[in-house]
């Protein structure tokens, strides 16, 4: 029997599922996290204004990938897709003239 305290790891040893904060432009992004998800690969959800206009992005990692770049830690990776998303993002409005840090004001 298992205690709260294990971590549940899939077969090819990531870690099943987690739910965590980051930081990014400023603002706390929530993020959950599936190591196995439909055996594919590794899926991250955000959720922050400042990653997409819904509030809500879905982002699959390739497992393949994820091993060659080197991460030692998936919310290491995770800082590093949503810093891409939140440039992504801030690009997408400056193109539409918007201002991002309004988005906290309302």
């Amino acid at each position: 029997m298992k205690t709260k305290k294990e971590t549940k790891k899939s077969k090819n040893g990531f870690k099943v599922k987690d739910t965590f904060e980051i930081s990014v432009g400023g603002q706390t992004v929530k993020v959950e996290y599936d190591g196995i998800s439909y055996g594919i690969g590794i899926h991250f959800s955000f959720y922050g204004n400042c990653i997409s206009s819904t509030g809500y992005r879905s982002y699959f990692a390739d497992k393949e990938e994820y091993i060659s770049m080197g991460y030692t830690d998936y919310k290491i990776c995770a800082d590093n897709i949503a810093e891409f998303l939140y440039k992504e993002r801030r690009e997408e409005m400056r193109k539409k003239g918007e201002v991002m840090e309004q988005l906290t004001l309302f």
